[in-house]
């Protein structure tokens, strides 16, 4: 969850329900861009003999629990994330077993200012297809979310189809019809796609720890560039036509383009679209 506290000790809360052999466990980090003052804190309340340490006044704790402040710390320098990708001050982490069913909750707030803070929580990582799908949008927000604008965010796409498009419609002397139009924009989505990953990996990984997940991302960078320039190759030299091998393969193309989040969705339906269009009678 990517959120925002608007002013000084303003406070969030969250419910859990959780059982026996589960953990309450979240974490609470801010971007880069956020203040160096800006150091969110939690407070965690558990059923128990309403034991309280340290709680701010400001801060409300349902009767009958227990509470205990996460004063907040900022690491000297952020740690990388390699899917966004994107680096982040973990201030908060907490991780607890649970012995008991009910309600847990925890609050968020930060005593001297306002800012933007990530709220990771749980500790099992799963996806539904549609979620896995969205990620390369979930992915734009988060960066105009962490300060950046979508003209930086998309450069490297635009300037790969401004660019690319009319330099090998030159080269290569192509004649635009809608078979070579088409293979030319997926292609050039997915490598525009896999030029913007590279960009966010170098400025997430500036100074940053945790960056032996860098190759975790070069992957989701270098397969959509892969997929882009072979893609291109086969528009290329489509004058042959394409046999019904080079329909499946443009078929798997697109499949992997979704998977490993090339050309923004758009590069591998238009991919999988090619394999699937009929051929043009004579």
């Amino acid at each position: 969850m990517y959120r925002e506290l608007h002013e000084a000790q303003e406070v969030e809360y969250y419910k859990l329900h959780l059982k026996p052999g589960e953990k309450f466990q979240f974490s609470v980090s801010t971007p880069r861009s956020a203040d160096p003052s800006f150091v969110p804190s939690a407070v965690v309340m558990w059923p128990g003999s309403a034991n309280r340490s340290n709680i701010p006044t400001f801060v409300e704790v349902p009767a009958g629990y227990s509470a205990t402040l996460v004063r907040g710390v900022r690491p000297p320098s952020p740690e990388y994330e390699a899917f966004t990708p994107t680096s982040y001050y973990f201030v908060v982490e907490y991780a607890q077993p649970v012995q008991r069913e009910g309600d847990y909750y925890f609050a968020v707030y930060a005593p001297n200012s306002g800012g933007k803070y990530n709220l990771a929580v749980g500790y099992v990582e799963e996806f539904t297809v549609v979620e896995w799908l969205k990620i390369p949008f979930d992915v734009l927000n988060i960066h105009i979310w962490e300060g950046q604008s979508l003209l930086m965010i998309l450069a490297p796409l635009l300037l790969a189809l401004i660019i690319g498009f009319p330099s090998i419609q030159n080269r290569y002397k192509l004649s635009l019809g809608l078979v070579t139009a088409l293979g030319m924009i997926a292609g050039l989505l997915d490598i525009g796609t896999g030029m913007m990953t590279l960009f966010q990996m170098l400025l997430a990984a500036n100074g940053a720890t945790q960056t032996v997940m860098v190759p975790l991302t070069l992957v989701f960078a270098v397969i959509p560039l892969v997929l882009g320039v072979l893609l291109l190759r086969k528009t290329i030299n489509h004058k042959a036509g394409w046999s019904i091998k080079d329909r499946l393969t443009l078929v798997v193309f697109g499949a992997l383009g979704l998977v490993f989040w090339a050309g923004l969705i758009a590069g591998p339906i238009l991919t999988m679209a090619l394999g699937l269009m009929p051929p043009r009678r004579r």
